[in-house]
């Protein structure tokens, strides 16, 4: 994981949305589409991207294709926080 290329990613509000909604289970464009009120391509553009990067995959169920969070890089994210926070609390005890 490249933490600067995911904040990079992170940075923009849309994304950040879509990782919200996401994060109640995974939905397919058009749910985002509706949900947003963003045109089918400019959320594909953005889910694509959230791919590139690994925070989102994609399953195919017949003819629909899935997006949902991917836990891992939740997790790494959280530990890359966790790290910097004990990282400051044992310099502020010394």
């Amino acid at each position: 994981m490249n933490v600067e290329n995911v904040f990079k990613v992170l940075s923009c509000e849309i994304r950040l949305k879509i990782i919200e909604l996401l994060s109640s289970g995974s939905k397919n464009v058009s749910e985002i589409v509706e949900r947003f009120n963003l045109t089918q391509p400019t959320v594909t553009h953005h889910l694509r991207v959230l791919e590139k990067e690994g925070i989102v995959k994609r399953e195919r169920y017949k003819k629909w294709i899935f997006y949902s969070l991917k836990k891992d890089i939740i997790d790494n994210l959280k530990r890359y926080f966790e790290n910097i926070l004990n990282d400051n609390t044992k310099k502020e005890v010394q």
